[in-house]
Formats: structure tokens, sequence, C-alpha cells
């Protein structure tokens, strides 16, 4: 199996909630079609860079997954059938160097909370 990654955009005329089930369902066929989800991340409602169609915002996700190397194919076919879905890429990704990047984030975030904290109590 290999690691991907894919970014995606809903059109921003839907709710968050109807967004949220778009990015629900191709996270379900991710691991119907025997893949794993590695990591998601929901960003949310955000401005384009550029006018798409006629949108000017969209709701973007992403999904960081394992999955057999014939597999994004199909979910690219997924993606161009669903009339939800502005944008999209998928990006095969080296799995060891992301799995060892959230590895030093996770660890980076824990000391700089550390760090706040000390530095709110010699302010107040």
């Amino acid at each position: 199996m290999r690691t991907y990654e894919t970014l995606f955009i809903v059109k921003s005329d839907l709710s968050q909630e109807d967004a949220i089930e778009v990015f629900d369902s191709f996270k379900e066929n991710i691991t119907k079609n025997g893949g794993k989800i590695i990591h998601e991340e929901i960003w949310g409602k955000r401005t384009l860079a550029y006018k798409i169609e006629k949108y000017t915002e969209g709701y973007y996700f992403l999904i960081n997954f394992e999955a057999e190397p014939t597999y994004p194919k199909e979910l690219e076919r997924r993606f161009k059938l669903n009339e939800n879905v502005i944008r999209f890429i998928v990006v095969k990704i080296d799995g060891k160097k992301f799995k060892l990047k959230k590895q030093t984030l996770a660890k980076e975030e824990t000391p700089k909370t550390e760090k706040q904290s000390d530095t709110e109590k010699t302010e107040g």
C-alpha cells in the first residue's frame, strides 16, 4: 500500500453539515475500497485564491490515506462525478517522511504550550 494525500474543495452554498457529509462519504469510500485513513483535517470555509465557476469561497478538506496504487484513479473519478466538489487534487507522498513529520510536530507542540503557560505566569 502507498500513502496519498487528497485536498478537495466543496461548494460554499452548501450548509456546513452538508459539506461534512460529502467529506464523510469520501472517507467511507476510501475505507470501503481497502484504504486506511491516516490523518484528516477539516479546514472549514475559506476564500478561494481565484474564482472557480461562480464561487469565491469553498469548504476545504484534507485526507491522508494509504491505499493500493490503482485506487487514486477511482477516487479522482468519484470527485469528478460529485457535483458538490469544485476542485480536488490527489498526490502520492512518502509515507515514512509523513509519519516522521507528524511525530516531530506532536513533540514540538508540547513544549510550546508549557512555555506559554510559564510566560503567562510571569506576566500576570
